[in-house]
C-alpha cells in the first residue's frame, strides 16, 4: 500500500521551518520547539495561526503570510458593479470590467474599463508596474479622441474615474516597497485581528510616514479593513472587504469592497459578480493602446455631446456598513 503525503502537514512543516528561520534567537527557538514537540506528541496539528498566536511574528512576517495565502493570481478577469454615493445621498451606478496579468518577470498589468452608463463607456485606466516597482498609469477618454494621459512614479496610480478607489487599491502591495510594524492586536465584535501599520521606506522620504493600517483576521490571514492616512496622519478613507469566499485551500477573496471617503463623505462600492482565473480572458495583446482604441474607438464630437446628457440609472445596491466584516454575504 502506498501512502500519499499529507499536503496540509507538509505545508505546516514548511511554515514551521520558515518561522524558525525568521526567529533564530535561542530562547524563543527552544520555547517554540518545546511547544511544537508537545503538540505533535499529543497528535495535534500545529497550524500557522496557532504559531502566530504565540505572539512572535512581527509585521513583516505576518504580511508575508498574508501574501503567501492570498497573493494575486497571474491571470484574472472580473465583472464589477459600482455604486457611488455622495454626501447628499445621490447615487450613481456603473458597470466595469477588470483585467489583470502578471508576467513571469514580475511585471503587473491592470486594465479597468467602464461599460455603462453610455457617457463613460470605453473610459479606460491602464496601469503597469515593472519588476522594480515603477508604476505607469494611463487614462483613455473616448470623448477626447485618441489621446492617452500618462503619469509615472511609485504612487497609487490615480483614482478610478468618479470613485474613491485608486488603482493600487485593487492590487497586491509590493512588500519590498514598505515597512510593516505590528501594533497592539484588536478585537472588533467577535473577530480578532492582527493590526499592521504600513510605513514608507527610509530611503523614500526623510520623514517616516504612516500610509495605511491593515486589519488582518487571525483565523484566515485575510485583510478585511485598511485605513488610509493623508500626509498629516489623519484618516482619509477606510476600505473594507465583505462577502468573503474561499477560493482554494488557504486562499480567500472578497466579492464586495467598500471605500468610505471621510473628508468629502463619499462612499464607493464594488460588487464583483463574476471572476475567472484564466489566461484566455487576459491575453497579453489586450494590454496595449492599439487594443484599447480598436475595442473602444474615439467618439466624434456629436456623439460625445449626445452621450454626455444621458443620465445614469439611479437604482443600485445597498452600501454595506464598513464595520460588517464577516464572511456572511452583504444583502444587496
Amino acid at each position: 500500500m502506498k501512502f500519499w503525503p499529507n499536503r496540509t502537514n507538509n505545508r505546516s512543516n514548511e511554515r514551521m521551518n520558515s518561522f524558525l528561520q525568521c526567529n533564530p534567537s535561542g530562547s524563543r527557538r527552544r520555547h517554540f520547539k518545546a511547544l511544537a514537540g508537545l503538540m505533535v506528541a499529543n497528535g495535534l496539528l500545529l497550524t500557522v495561526a496557532q504559531v502566530a498566536a504565540v505572539g512572535y511574528w512581527n509585521g513583516q512576517q505576518i504580511m508575508q503570510e498574508v501574501y503567501h495565502r492570498h497573493h494575486e493570481f497571474p491571470f484574472v478577469y472580473e465583472e464589477h458593479s459600482l455604486v457611488i454615493v455622495d454626501k447628499e445621498g445621490q447615487r450613481d451606478t456603473r458597470q466595469a470590467r477588470r483585467y489583470s496579468r502578471i508576467e513571469e518577470n514580475g511585471e503587473m498589468k491592470l486594465l479597468y474599463v467602464f461599460e455603462t452608463p453610455p457617457e463613460v463607456k470605453g473610459v479606460t485606466m491602464f496601469a503597469q508596474r515593472d519588476p522594480q516597482g515603477k508604476t505607469t498609469s494611463t487614462i483613455y477618454l473616448p470623448a477626447l479622441g485618441a489621446k492617452f494621459l500618462e503619469s509615472t512614479g511609485t504612487g497609487s496610480g490615480g483614482n478610478l474615474i468618479g470613485t474613491d478607489f485608486a488603482m493600487a487599491d485593487l492590487t497586491d502591495e509590493n512588500l519590498d516597497e514598505y515597512e510593516y510594524e505590528r501594533v497592539e492586536d484588536e478585537k472588533i465584535g467577535a473577530v480578532e485581528y492582527f493590526v499592521i501599520d504600513v510605513y514608507t521606506l527610509p530611503d523614500q522620504s526623510d520623514l517616516r510616514q504612516r500610509l495605511r493600517r491593515h486589519y488582518v483576521q487571525r483565523d484566515n490571514y485575510f485583510i478585511t479593513r485598511t485605513d488610509h492616512f493623508d500626509r498629516q496622519g489623519l484618516l482619509n478613507k477606510r476600505q473594507s472587504f465583505h462577502d468573503l469566499k474561499k477560493i482554494d485551500e488557504d486562499m480567500w477573496r472578497a466579492d464586495t469592497i467598500l471605500m468610505d471617503e471621510k473628508k468629502q463623505k463619499h462612499r464607493s462600492l464594488i460588487k464583483i459578480s463574476r471572476r475567472v482565473f484564466s489566461e484566455d480572458y487576459v491575453p497579453a495583446s489586450m494590454f496595449s493602446k492599439e487594443w484599447i482604441l480598436a475595442s473602444y474607438p474615439p467618439l466624434d464630437p456629436a456623439a460625445a455631446a449626445s452621450t454626455s446628457t444621458t443620465e445614469a440609472d439611479p437604482a443600485g445596491e445597498d452600501v454595506p456598513d464598513e464595520n460588517n466584516q464577516t464572511t456572511e454575504p452583504v444583502t444587496p
